[in-house]
């Protein structure tokens, strides 16, 4: 979550407040960029 966190709602290492806010309130409408996991093993 961390990483995907970084990748949607940060901007110039700050947290994108209004994308964040927007996400929380309609989560249907925003589609959120996912991360692959890869298998270290």
């Amino acid at each position: 979550m961390t990483q995907e966190f970084m990748l949607n709602f940060m901007s110039k290492n700050q947290i994108d407040w209004v994308k964040l806010i927007d996400y929380v309130s309609k989560r249907k409408e925003i589609k959120i960029q996912t991360t692959k996991q890869i298998k270290l093993f």
